[in-house]
C-alpha cells in the first residue's frame, strides 16, 4: 500500500510538470508570434485588385494610420497589411513621410516602408532619414533588421555625427546596441 501511494505522488508530480512545462513553452511560443496592431486606421476597406485577404488602410483628417509591433510605432497616410503573411507595405501621402519608431531613441522617415512581423525586417525607401541620440544618418534605401538591431544601406550615405564630423560611403552599418557604425567603399570624412 505504501509502494502504491509513492507511486501515486511520483505520477502526480510527473504529470504535474508535463503541465507547468506546456503552460510555459505555449506562452513562450505566443510571445514569439506575437502580429501586428493596427492601433489607428481611419479608414479600412478591401482592394480586389490587392492580395485576397489583405486589408487596406487610410489616414482621416484627425491622423495618420498608426500599427505596432514589439515596441515598434510605424505612422503612415496608407498602408496594406496581408493579413496572412503579418506583413505591411506602409506608404506617404498627404504627410509626405511613413515614421518608424522604436523605443524613445531611434527614429527613420520615409517615403515607403515595408515591414514583416514574422521576420521583424524592414525596407525603407526614398529619402530615409534614421536619427537616434548622437548621429543622423540620410540614404535613399535602408535596410533594418529588428532581431540583430542592425541598419545598412548600400546606396550611398551619409551620416553627421555629433563630435566626429560627416562621413559619406558607398555602404555602411549602424549597430545599435553597439551604436557604432561600420563604412566601406570610399568613405570620406570631411
Amino acid at each position: 500500500m505504501l509502494l502504491c501511494k509513492k507511486h501515486i505522488a511520483l505520477n502526480s508530480l510527473r504529470n504535474l510538470f508535463l503541465v507547468l512545462t506546456f503552460c510555459i513553452s505555449t506562452l513562450s511560443f505566443a510571445q514569439e508570434k506575437q502580429k501586428i496592431t493596427i492601433e489607428y486606421a481611419g479608414i479600412a476597406t478591401s482592394d480586389p485588385d490587392i492580395e485576397e485577404g489583405a486589408l487596406v488602410f487610410l489616414r482621416d483628417e484627425s491622423q495618420q494610420v498608426h500599427f505596432t509591433h514589439k515596441g515598434v510605432n510605424l505612422f503612415c497616410d496608407k498602408a496594406i497589411y496581408y493579413q496572412d503573411q503579418d506583413y505591411i507595405e506602409a506608404f506617404s501621402g498627404p504627410s509626405g513621410i511613413v515614421t518608424v519608431k522604436q523605443g524613445d531613441s531611434i527614429n527613420m522617415i520615409a517615403k515607403y516602408v515595408e515591414y514583416s512581423g514574422k521576420t521583424e525586417l524592414a525596407f525603407a525607401q526614398g529619402e530615409v532619414v534614421l536619427t537616434e541620440p548622437q548621429s543622423v544618418l540620410t540614404t535613399d534605401k535602408l535596410y533594418f533588421d529588428r532581431t540583430r538591431q542592425l541598419a545598412y544601406y548600400n546606396t550611398k550615405g551619409k551620416v553627421v555625427r555629433d563630435s566626429s564630423g560627416t562621413i559619406t560611403s558607398q555602404i555602411g552599418r549602424y549597430y545599435m546596441n553597439a551604436k557604432k557604425y561600420q563604412f566601406t567603399k570610399e568613405s570620406i570624412s570631411t
